[in-house]
């Protein structure tokens, strides 16, 4: 990517230089440009206190999780949770694909999508641990790019998840994420 943006710059340069000729033919437009390179979003860092191989470790891997989640939503970004979980769950793959879906809908949400109340774990069993998380979502909309209303969503009540997380060797990935009555 760098080279092709050195490229790119080089050759604009040129350009631009071009056009500032001392030629008596008078002043010449510049080509227009075909396509732009597009940008490359920078990729998920996991913080360090979040890839421990602890129960805080796995605690702090779910506070972060639903960060991203919330980015991932705020953004229309699927690329925000990228890495942090099993191809095998299930949940993961919703959030992605609606994440995506907003991408395509030039939708976002304006506002928290979801808010981690309390996050507790125990000892690791086997390289797993049982993530007991309480969550909410407070009011929030659904805009376009160009910040229209497209809907308001309601307050949800608190609800209570157990996110299974998986070790791996540099930190962790969401296995599951179950519904608890």
């Amino acid at each position: 990517m760098r080279f092709r943006t050195a490229a790119l710059s080089v050759s604009v340069l040129g350009l631009l230089a071009s056009g500032c000729s001392t030629s008596e033919a008078g002043p010449r437009s510049l080509p227009t440009l075909t396509s732009a390179p597009t940008p490359t979003r920078s990729p998920v860092v996991v913080p360090a206190e979040a890839k421990v191989h602890t129960a805080f470790g796995a605690v702090a891997f779910v506070r972060f999780y639903f960060a991203q989640v919330n980015r991932a939503f705020t953004e229309a970004d699927p690329g925000a949770l990228t890495g942090l979980s099993d191809p095998e769950c299930g949940t993961c793959r919703n959030y992605a694909a609606t994440a995506s879906k907003f991408a395509v809908d030039g939708q976002r949400i304006r506002g928290m999508a979801v808010r981690v109340i309390s996050a507790e774990g125990p000892p690791e069993e086997n390289g797993y641990i049982a993530v007991d998380t309480h969550l909410d979502a407070p009011a929030r909309e659904i805009t376009r790019r160009d910040g229209a209303l497209v809907e308001k969503l309601a307050a949800d009540p608190r609800y209570h998840v157990t996110v299974y997380v998986k070790r791996v060797p540099d930190g962790w990935v969401v296995r599951a994420v179950k519904a608890l009555k």
